[in-house]
């Protein structure tokens, strides 16, 4: 954080003439929206201490960001370190199955493409290239399964010049 607001600070001030007052009006502004983010999770923090409201609920209420509010009340007990970690522990796991689920979307798709790529060579149309392009495998794989076709099928490459070059 600190280091994107200096670097914006930076930038600014090479690619634009620098203006004192302006440099202290955005700091200003800076600061104001750092405090009244600060206020949101204390408010959270309250809600949570006080009313028993989950922190999730007090975060989205307040307008405070959640791992924040997480992890102002971890310094204040082990319930919140708990919390916190919890929160992330949750993150870690959302993370990992969104990636587990593009995993086997990606699989998913490539074998639908090998039984497309199959059942093509199987009913003999068309040639190497135009079966690659129409299920997008490489032609390599192509020449595969026709290899592995001609030998359970009992038909020999070389037969059929479209299919077995």
């Amino acid at each position: 954080d600190y280091l994107s607001r200096k670097t914006r600070e930076v930038t600014n001030m090479l690619c634009a003439k620098y203006d004192y007052k302006m440099d202290i009006a955005v700091k200003q502004e800076e600061a104001f929206e750092d405090g009244m983010e600060q206020k949101a999770v204390e408010a959270a923090i309250t809600l949570v201490k006080e009313f028993n409201i989950a922190p999730e609920d007090a975060a989205v209420k307040m307008g405070a960001p959640l791992t924040k509010v997480l992890e102002a009340l971890s310094k204040d007990n082990p319930e919140g370190k708990a919390l916190y970690d919890n929160y992330g522990y949750k993150l870690e796991t959302s993370v990992k199955q969104e990636e587990a689920f593009e995993d086997g979307m990606e699989k998913g798709i490539e074998q639908k493409a090998v039984k497309t790529a199959i059942n093509l060579i199987k009913m003999n149309l068309g040639s190497y290239e135009q079966i690659a392009e129409a299920t997008g495998l490489p032609i390599k794989k192509i020449s595969e399964l026709a290899k592995d076709l001609g030998k359970t099928c009992g038909k020999t490459p070389g037969k059929n010049p479209s299919v077995f070059p």
